[in-house]
């Protein structure tokens, strides 16, 4: 038995977390070390990223490893919770907001936006893996969010910006990509890394993983293991 087939499942409503006049939320939690005693999904849609330290991330039957720096894109589908069991404190960013917003940037800009981010048919929902120069400039544009108003002209503003500026170079992390190539990712975004040479690279990419079997479903589940 998993988390999936042990733990209550909850659809939580973005009309409980804004005010009858706000178009979006956002929301700077701590991740808790304890084993979450739901898992959830939504009626609304949402970006978030991993400030600080690393968290497991339980998402659509499936477990990985989120790094500092893990950008995701959270369709209302994808059922999901949250774990910090070891390592230092792990704080996320999450910004939510409306499937009708999420409707009218897809229909007036699928051009851009079509097949990518929120509206991709992966099991695993769209991730980047931001380097640190990219978190600075993200943390900038979500502060700017986060002054005045909760307006629709604010978060449409704010995804736009995300998504077809910020990430317009930015290459997705693979879906179904093996553990060895998205610990390379991670070594590619570390500049430490890079200044090591082929050898930091090689030991990153080798750092321990292993595959199980999924709790029901008989699907792989890539278990990151803690450093």
């Amino acid at each position: 038995m998993g988390i999936f087939d042990t733990a209550e499942h909850l659809t939580v409503s973005l009309s409980t977390k804004i005010g009858p006049n706000d178009s979006f939320h956002v929301n700077r939690p701590f991740i808790e070390a304890a084993p979450p005693p739901t898992i959830h999904d939504h009626d609304f849609f949402e970006c978030f990223w991993i400030a600080s330290g690393w968290c497991t991330h339980y998402i659509n039957r499936a477990t990985e490893r989120l790094e500092t720096g893990t950008l995701m894109f959270i369709r209302p589908p994808d059922w999901h919770a949250f774990q910090n069991a070891d390592g230092p404190p792990c704080q996320m960013v999450n910004v939510a907001f409306s499937a009708e917003t999420a409707a009218h940037l897809r229909d007036r800009y699928a051009s851009d936006l079509e097949g990518r981010f929120f509206w991709t048919n992966d099991r695993r929902p769209a991730s980047f893996l931001l380097d640190s120069a990219q978190m600075r400039d993200l943390s900038v544009l979500e502060q700017g969010l986060d002054r005045g108003t909760r307006s629709l002209a604010r978060i449409e503003s704010f995804l736009l910006t995300l998504m077809a500026d910020f990430l317009a170079g930015t290459p997705d992390t693979p879906a179904e990509a093996p553990d060895w190539l998205i610990r390379a990712f991670e070594a590619f975004a570390d500049p430490a890394a890079l200044r090591g040479g082929v050898p930091a690279l090689v030991d990153r990419r080798g750092e321990a993983t292993s595959t199980s079997q999924g709790p029901s479903d008989g699907c792989l589940v890539r278990r990151h293991l803690p450093m």
